[in-house]
């Protein structure tokens, strides 16, 4: 039970759009404090799915996090914003930071990680 509510909780957190907060902050309010959500809500689910060793959980929830990410862009973005972005288009920067937070947690996984008996 409590594994499955860890498990739950875990892929909730991974269903928020950290990346569209991010370029939402940035482009609304001009701050770039919506990277540093985007860093540390990453880095808690990291180290929550590090500590049990789920890589599966890892990989998904990104994938989860960046396609709620794209669903946003294209439904809440307004599309004049999309030249504060320049010379990317919103989506690819989304696809960028996805894969740049992926990157690092998998960078990361090597040394934090159970190892293996």
């Amino acid at each position: 039970m409590k594994k499955n509510l860890c498990l739950g909780l875990i892929l909730l957190g991974y269903g928020v759009p950290y990346a569209f907060l991010a370029m939402y902050a940035d482009a609304a309010w001009r701050t770039m404090l919506g990277y540093v959500v985007l860093l540390a809500g990453m880095g808690l689910l990291f180290r929550s799915c590090g500590r049990r060793g789920w890589m599966a959980l890892l990989l998904g929830g990104n994938l989860l996090s960046c396609v709620s990410s794209l669903l946003f862009v294209l439904c809440f973005l307004p599309q004049e914003w999309a030249a504060y972005f320049k010379p990317l288009l919103p989506t690819t920067l989304v696809l960028v930071l996805s894969v740049g937070a992926l990157l690092l947690q998998l960078f990361l996984w090597r040394d934090f990680a159970p190892k293996q008996r």
